[in-house]
Order: C-alpha cells, then sequence, then structure tokens
C-alpha cells in the first residue's frame, strides 16, 4: 500500500536540504525536460499505471527543476492532468517513497512567493446547478452567472491571471471522479479539478452526522490542496444545504491568513438572524452570483469588467432558463434585479 503522508506539517526548509539530490537550476528556455506543458504531460504520463521507484525520482526531479512562477504553472498543470490524476493524487498515492514526497514539498515552499492569486474551491449540488435541497429551479439548473463567477475570481483583481485556478470539492466518491470531471466540462467547466469525497460520510444515519462528516471530509481536502500552493490565497464557494458552512468557517479558523472569502449559496431559506450569524464567522451568505460577485469586487478579488461580465450573464442566463415555472421565474427575477439595483450602487 502507497505510504500516505500528512502534507500540511510541511515547512520550508533551508535550500541545502535538498542539495544531495536536487538538479542544478536551469534557465526554462534550457531546462533539459522541455518546455512547462511538457514537464507536466512527463509526469502525468508517469502517473498512469504502476509508478516504480525509478519514475518517482525522474517526478522529483523534474519538479526539482521548475523554479518560480514556473513551478506554479507546472503545479496547475499536473492538478489539470484530467482523471484521477493531480497533485494530491500523485503525492499520496503514486509516489511511495516518503523521502521523495518531503523533497517535492519541501521545493514548494522553499519556492513559494506570494502570487496574489486565489485557488477557487466550490462544491457541486446546489452550488453550481440545483439538484438536492433548492426549489427555486428546476432539478440539474445551472445556476445563472455561476461560471461567468467561476472564471471572474480565477482570472483575479486585474483580470488577466493565468486560469485553471478552479477545484471542486465535494461529497461525490472518488468511484465517480472521471465521471464528475466529464460533466463538468459538458456543462462549460472546461478547466477544473476535483477533490473527491468518502463514500462513507454519505450513509450516515442522520442528516446532522451527514453534514458534519462531509465537512470534515472537505475541509481535509482543502488543507492538503492548500498545503502544495502556499504562494496562493483561496476561495471557498459552497451552499446551506448539506454542511458547507460548518467547513466554510472551518477554513477560516484553520487558515485566516490565505482564505480570502468563504460564499454560501442561500438555497434553504437562511432568514436574516441565520445570515447575520454567518456573517459574524466570517461567511457571506448570497441569493445569486451578482450578489457574490459585488462582494468579491468589494473584496479586491475581481475586476470591475468581470463584475459586469458576472451581471451580463446572470440577466442572459437567467432569461433563457427553459422549464422555470410561473412563480419560480417571478422570485428569481426578483432576487436578481435587487442584486442589479446593489450593483447601480457600487462606486
Amino acid at each position: 500500500m502507497p505510504t500516505r503522508v500528512t502534507l500540511p506539517t510541511f515547512v520550508p526548509v533551508q535550500p541545502s536540504f535538498l542539495a544531495s539530490s536536487a538538479p542544478v537550476a536551469i534557465a526554462s528556455s534550457t531546462n533539459p525536460y522541455g518546455t512547462v506543458q511538457q514537464r507536466a504531460d512527463k509526469i502525468t504520463a508517469l502517473q498512469k499505471g504502476w509508478t516504480t521507484h525509478s519514475d518517482e525520482k525522474k517526478i522529483r526531479d523534474i519538479i526539482l527543476s521548475t523554479h518560480g512562477a514556473e513551478l506554479s504553472t507546472l503545479k496547475r498543470l499536473i492538478d489539470l492532468g484530467g482523471e484521477s490524476h493531480d497533485l494530491v493524487n500523485l503525492l499520496n498515492d503514486d509516489i511511495d517513497d516518503a523521502a521523495i514526497k518531503k523533497q517535492i514539498v519541501a521545493h514548494f515552499y522553499n519556492e513559494a512567493v506570494a502570487t496574489g492569486q486565489v485557488k477557487v474551491y466550490s462544491d457541486i449540488d446546489d452550488t453550481f446547478y440545483s439538484n438536492l435541497k433548492d426549489a427555486r429551479f428546476p432539478k440539474g439548473t445551472i445556476y445563472p452567472g455561476v461560471r461567468t463567477f467561476y472564471r471572474a475570481l480565477d482570472l483575479g483583481k486585474g483580470g488577466n491571471d493565468a486560469t485553471g485556478d478552479m477545484l471542486f470539492l465535494t461529497a461525490r466518491p472518488g468511484i465517480v471522479e472521471d465521471s464528475t470531471l466529464d460533466m463538468l466540462k459538458q456543462k462549460g467547466v472546461a478547466q477544473a479539478s476535483v477533490l473527491e469525497g468518502n463514500l462513507l460520510d454519505n450513509l450516515r444515519l442522520t442528516e446532522a452526522d451527514r453534514n458534519s462528516a462531509i465537512a470534515a471530509t472537505k475541509v481535509t481536502n482543502f488543507m492538503t490542496h492548500r498545503a502544495l500552493y502556499p504562494e496562493y490565497g483561496s476561495v471557498f464557494i459552497g451552499d446551506s444545504g448539506q454542511g458547507d458552512a460548518i467547513a466554510g468557517a472551518e477554513m477560516l479558523r484553520r487558515a485566516p491568513g490565505s482564505t480570502k472569502a468563504v460564499y454560501i449559496h442561500n438555497v434553504t431559506g437562511l432568514d436574516a438572524a441565520a445570515r447575520a450569524k454567518l456573517l459574524s464567522q466570517g461567511i457571506v451568505v448570497f441569493d445569486s452570483y451578482l450578489d457574490a460577485a459585488i462582494d468579491a469586487f468589494g473584496r479586491g478579488l475581481i475586476s470591475r469588467a468581470s463584475l459586469t461580465n458576472v451581471a451580463k450573464a446572470a440577466r442572459a442566463e437567467l432569461n433563457a432558463l427553459p422549464n422555470l415555472g410561473a412563480a419560480q421565474r417571478v422570485a428569481a427575477t426578483a432576487t436578481l434585479a435587487a442584486a442589479e439595483a446593489r450593483l447601480a450602487l457600487v462606486p
């Protein structure tokens, strides 16, 4: 069985720690492993099937030959490797040698320089599309403006960051990770990774126990992944139906400096008191994705142009929804109109 490692416990070490095994730093233009994309492709290929100890050393050498901004790009491309071939699986499942794991993660910390960018972690059900508890929209409806909001966060404050920093934290177990990725692509989210849930969480006897277990798994996955990207901040987007507020509060508690925002989609009719309680914990409850975008703009997470794009997409996508009942359409239109009125007041 692979030797698993508790990734978040790694701390920066002196560069001399890597001296015995790290290749000599080489300019990217003459890197023996090719372009950053070629390096990522080599690592993804080595992940597939059985990864031998020789393969593990090759992966280590490719990663240790990569520095600075190129290292951030390499990690992101590994995460986008498809199927279950991402950075967490690389270190937890593909590489067995504990010393190699430690060298790789130490390299991540030694090379870390704050980028000002964020990793965007999102739930799926009732956050990306209606599925479980949201009666405001027909089941399977992709929420108006959500994909544009994801892209806005990915592009960052300047509106020009490299994309590919979307990750989905889900209660869905690993056995459906590949099909979940395929579904996301079919629904318009082309660049994303999935951090899967635990099947046993969904088998708890009570809803409260299920929500607590699902939240705990999401927090563990969040902390494990963010530990591999010390140069990034993070944003979490969830909903009020399945423990995401619990998870979001714990993320803020464990990573208060790097967790830039937690957004909870109000799919269960949270009242003013419940909203205020969550806000006191640093959690923003929103009714439409334009509301979330207005808050994100105020926090300096997205650009003015991106905010405008979310507003346009939310309106166009709501108007184009074919299966809304009459009462649903009236309510959704009123919710979005209220957000548009707030947008008009944004300086």
